[in-house]
């Protein structure tokens, strides 16, 4: 009772002074900053007029969160949460928006107490699991993340995190648990373009050997055909940015191993003429096959199912220039706008419209799953 009178008695001076309860226009401040900054206003008034309203103090931390003043929201909750009388099922909302204001300053082993303090006053169990899942996987505890995502029955996630485990012991490099990690995120969810990736990956470590014939296959016979081309940008990248701990038998001879993978992928590739993005990465891997002839079809193919389709159009000129003779000046223009070209690819978040330069298979802002695009027009 004593803290909650004490915390009452802080009131005005956490709220601000009743002179600012009006706004003016302020340069630089958004509408929507404004707005937020109105709410805060209006409801710290409110709670002035009635200071013993939990759902009002609430609504109040909710808004200084959102506006990043998060120092404000915790102080909030921490004095809601000694305050008599509340139920159990008020206290697993308070603790629940103190965990999401520790996650927001940065403050993880608090964020995770808080949490469990709202599973343990009897919080609904699925929502709160997920920002605990969200918490590991933010704190790099894939492994964890995993779990937490398995026991929410989320299998796209749990086989991510798998797979991020299989990436760094990949890195390491330890090849036969990074193996064993792709296999068990494959089992996890088998339509997997990541855990694929990295399976491929594993695989093209004996780039001669039936295994990686053998799973290129499975994956392009298990992989949606609109998340195929993941898979092969994955695989692009991987060619064209090698990392140095690859067995001697690899490294041995980069540039034979890199054109040879090349061409496995190439002739794994489904063939579809309809596919402007499967038939450009085949044309890409068959430029690194040293088969430009035959990657010029493809992206003819590719330019006549999308004839917006800049990024085939490019590749077209690259090819058609190779063939031309002509002036240095001019030879040296053209190399700068195919490089330049290449390095303005991106890739969109099919939900809210976040872009990269590149790949991402849960996007970063709102966090949907597989929901990148591959940007083909310029325009968008």
């Amino acid at each position: 009772m004593a803290l909650w009178k004490s915390f009452k008695h802080s009131l005005r001076s956490l709220l601000g002074k009743e002179d600012e309860l009006f706004l003016t226009w302020n340069e630089g401040e958004s509408a929507s900053e404004r707005d937020t900054l109105s709410a805060i206003r209006a409801l710290s008034q409110e709670v002035r007029n009635d200071p013993d309203g939990v759902e009002t103090y609430l609504a109040l931390g909710n808004l200084y969160r959102s506006r990043g003043d998060i120092e404000r929201a915790i102080q909030i909750r921490n004095g809601l949460i000694v305050r008599p009388g509340l139920d159990n099922n008020m206290k697993a909302r308070i603790y629940f928006e103190l965990g999401l204001d520790y996650k927001r300053s940065g403050l993880l082993d608090r964020a995770f107490k808080a949490l469990e303090e709202a599973l343990a006053y009897g919080g609904p169990d699925d929502v709160i699991r997920q920002e605990i899942a969200m918490l590991y996987a933010d704190s790099r505890n894939y492994l964890m993340a995993a779990r937490a995502y398995g026991k929410l029955g989320h299998k796209v996630a749990e086989s991510y995190y798998l797979t991020l485990i299989s990436e760094e012991l990949f890195a390491r490099p330890d090849f036969a648990e990074a193996l064993s990690f792709a296999k068990r995120a494959i089992r996890v969810s088998p339509k997997s373009p990541e855990a694929w990736l990295m399976r491929v990956k594993s695989a093209a470590l004996n780039v001669s050997g039936k295994d990686l014939q053998k799973t290129l296959r499975h994956a392009f016979l298990n992989i949606p055909p609109e998340h195929q081309f993941m898979l092969l940008e994955g695989l692009l990248k991987f060619i064209d940015d090698t990392p140095e701990n690859l067995p001697e038998s690899v490294s041995r001879d980069m540039t034979a191993w890199r054109s040879e993978l090349a061409g496995h992928i190439a002739a794994a590739v489904p063939e579809a003429s309809l596919d402007p993005l499967n038939n450009y990465y085949k044309g890409l891997m068959l430029m690194r096959f040293g088969k430009s002839h035959e990657a010029g079809t493809y992206f003819e193919k590719s330019v006549i199912a999308d004839p917006d389709f800049w990024a085939a159009h490019l590749e077209l000129l690259g090819i058609s220039f190779a063939h031309q003779n002509t002036s240095p000046m001019f030879n040296e223009q053209i190399r700068y706008f195919l490089k330049e070209g290449r390095n303005a690819r991106q890739f969109v978040c099919s939900s809210c419209g976040f872009a990269m330069p590149g790949l991402f298979f849960v996007c970063p802002r709102c966090r949907s799953w597989h929901s990148a695009l591959f940007r083909r027009k310029l325009n968008n």
